[in-house]
C-alpha cells in the first residue's frame, strides 16, 4: 500500500535553495558565481531584469528550455504561466517539457548532472574565495542532493564558523539537520545566536524545528512579540504561519485562524502550502487563498488539486515541487504515491524515488513506496527484495503500512491467502493504533486484490471496505473504492456470461 505524508507532518521548516532562488531579502557582498551557459541567454537574462515584461520573459524561457536551464528562469516562468496574454503554444511547449524531462533514467541523470556541475563551479569560486560562507553552503546542497551527506555537513560546518550570524547561512544549516532527522541541533543552531530573537526569518524556523523535534519553543513569547513589530508582510509570512500552528497544535483554533489569514498578507509560497494545509486539515476549509499566487507555488497547487481529485495537475505540480526540493523526504512521498497511485505513471514515480532516496537512503516510506511503484510494473521479486530489507527494522506505523504493501506482493504473486492475512493483520494494527484512515484504505486494496483475484472472500472484503471508509471524505479513497466497484462489476458480468 501506498505511503502519504501524515495529516500532521507538515511543518513550515525553511526551504532549501540556491542563494541566487532565495529571498530577495537575504543580502550578499560578494560577487556572486558566474552562471555557465550561453551569451543568448545571459543576454536575455538580462533583458529581464531590466525591463520584465512578458516578451522578455518568453524569451528567457524558451531560451532556457533549449539549454535545459529552466533553474535559471524561475520568476520568468512564473510570469510566462499567470499572464493571460501567453500564447497558448508557449505554454503547451512549457509542459511538454518538464513533462518529458521527467522519464525515470533521464530525469535522474538530469539533477545528477545539474548538481555535479554545481559541486565544480562551487569548487572553483572556493578556490578564489575560500571564505565566502554561502557558497560553502551552496556547496553543501549540491552534495545533499547527491545523497554525499558526510561531505555536506563538512559544509555547513564551515559557513557556520564563517558566517555564524548569516540568516541564509542558519536557515539553510537548520534545514540540513531537520534533513538529517536532527531537530534538536536544528533548533540549537538557531537558538544560540543572538539574532534569532530580532529576525522573524530566524525565529521561523526555530519554532519549525522545535515543533518537528516533538517540543514547544522557548522563544514563542518572543515571536508573538515581534509578529506584531514593523516589519514587512512578507518577512512576517513564515513566522505567522509557524505561531498559526503552534496555537493550532494546542487547540487555540481562535488565534490560529487569524494568524492563519494575517500570513496570507505577503504570503511565500511555503507560508501558503502550510496555510492551505492547516485550513484543510484542521478548520475545514474557511480560509479564502485563491488572491495568494506567489512563483514557485508548486508544493500549495499539488495539495490543492489533489484534495479536489485532480490527479494529472496533482502530478505535475508535485514533480515540480520535487525539481525544486530533490532532497525534501515529504516532495519525495507526496510525488512518488501520486503518479504511482492515482496517475498511473508508477514509472515515473520510480525516477522520484532513485533521487529521493539518494538523500533518504534509509526511510522505510520511501523504501515503501519504491515497492509499491514496482509491483505496478510488475517487478516483483525486485520488489520483494526491497520489502525485506526494510520490514525487520521497522516501528510499528510503518511495520503496518509495509504489511500492507507485502500483502499487495502476495497477491500478485498468486498467494492469495499469504496477502488476506498480511492485509488483515494490517488493517488490525491500524485500528488498534487509531489510524482509522489508514486501515480504510488497506481494506480497500484488500478487496480490489480479492475481486482482481476473484476469490470466495471477496464479499466480506468489499464490505468491510465500505465500512471502514464510510466517513472518509478524500477524494484518493473515493478513487479507490469506484476503482473497487468497477471491478466488480467486471466479475460479475463475466459470471452472468
Amino acid at each position: 500500500m501506498k505511503t502519504i505524508v501524515g495529516e500532521k507532518d507538515r511543518k513550515i521548516v525553511p526551504r532549501w535553495r540556491s542563494f541566487r532562488a532565495s529571498f530577495g531579502s537575504f543580502k550578499r557582498e560578494q560577487i556572486e558565481p558566474p552562471i555557465t551557459v550561453s551569451n543568448s541567454l545571459q543576454s536575455n537574462i538580462e533583458d529581464w531584469n531590466r525591463e520584465r515584461s512578458l516578451w522578455t520573459a518568453l524569451d528567457v524561457v524558451g531560451g532556457a528550455i533549449v539549454e535545459n536551464r529552466l533553474d535559471l528562469a524561475v520568476d520568468a516562468l512564473h510570469q510566462v504561466r499567470i499572464d493571460p496574454q501567453t500564447p497558448p503554444a508557449a505554454l503547451a511547449m512549457i509542459d511538454e517539457h518538464e513533462w518529458n524531462h521527467s522519464d525515470e533514467e533521464q530525469f535522474d541523470l538530469s539533477v545528477e548532472r545539474r548538481s555535479r556541475e554545481e559541486i565544480r563551479a562551487s569548487r572553483i569560486r572556493l578556490a578564489e574565495y575560500p571564505y565566502d560562507a554561502i557558497e560553502w553552503i551552496e556547496l553543501a546542497r549540491s552534495f545533499t542532493t547527491l545523497g554525499l551527506l558526510e561531505k555536506a555537513e563538512r559544509c555547513i560546518s564551515v559557513a557556520l564558523t564563517l558566517a555564524p550570524a548569516d540568516v541564509f547561512v542558519l536557515r539553510s544549516s537548520s534545514r540540513f539537520f531537520i534533513q538529517q532527522d536532527d531537530p534538536e541541533r536544528a533548533q540549537w543552531i538557531l537558538t544560540k545566536t543572538p539574532r534569532t530573537l530580532k529576525d522573524p526569518w530566524l525565529l521561523s524556523s526555530e519554532i519549525a524545528a522545535a515543533s518537528v523535534a516533538g517540543r514547544e519553543s522557548p522563544l514563542l513569547k518572543f515571536a508573538r512579540r515581534l509578529e506584531q513589530g514593523d516589519f514587512r508582510n512578507e518577512d512576517l509570512t513564515e513566522l505567522r504561519a509557524a505561531l498559526a500552528t503552534a496555537e493550532l497544535d494546542s487547540g487555540s483554533f481562535h488565534h490560529g485562524k487569524k494568524l492563519l489569514r494575517r500570513s496570507l498578507k505577503g504570503a511565500n509560497e511555503n507560508s501558503l502550502a502550510q496555510i492551505q494545509w492547516m485550513d484543510h486539515t484542521r478548520l475545514g476549509n474557511i480560509i479564502d487563498t485563491s488572491m495568494a499566487k506567489p512563483p514557485n507555488e508548486n508544493e500549495a497547487a499539488a495539495w490543492r488539486s489533489f484534495f479536489e481529485g485532480r490527479w494529472d495537475d496533482s502530478a505535475a505540480k508535485s514533480l515540480e515541487w520535487f525539481k525544486d526540493q530533490p532532497f525534501s523526504l515529504n516532495a519525495g512521498i507526496f510525488c512518488s504515491y501520486v503518479l504511482a497511485d492515482l496517475a498511473g505513471l508508477p514509472e515515473k514515480a520510480l525516477g522520484i524515488l532513485a533521487i529521493a532516496l539518494k538523500a533518504n537512503a534509509d526511510n522505510p516510506r520511501l523504501k515503501n513506496n519504491l515497492a509499491f511503484s514496482l509491483i505496478q510494473i510488475n517487478k516483483l521479486d525486485k520488489a520483494a527484495e526491497v520489502l525485506n530489507s526494510i520490514l525487520k527494522d521497522s516501528d510499528s506505523a510503518e511495520y503496518s503500512t509495509l504489511e500492507a504493501t507485502a500483502g499487495l506482493l502476495a497477491f500478485r504473486k498468486g498467494f492469495p491467502d499469504q496477502g488476506r492475512l498480511l492485509y488483515l493483520s494490517a488493517i488490525d494494527r491500524f485500528q488498534r493504533e487509531g489510524v482509522l484512515d489508514q486501515a480504510g484504505r488497506a481494506a480497500t486494496f484488500l478487496a480490489l486484490e480479492e475481486v482482481r483475484s476473484r476469490t470466495p472472500e471477496s464479499p466480506t472484503a468489499v464490505k468491510r471496505a465500505h465500512e471502514l471508509t464510510k466517513n472518509n471524505a478524500r477524494k484518493d479513497v473515493a478513487m479507490k473504492l469506484e476503482e473497487l466497484r468497477e471491478a466488480a462489476e467486471v466479475w460479475i458480468g463475466d459470471t452472468a456470461e
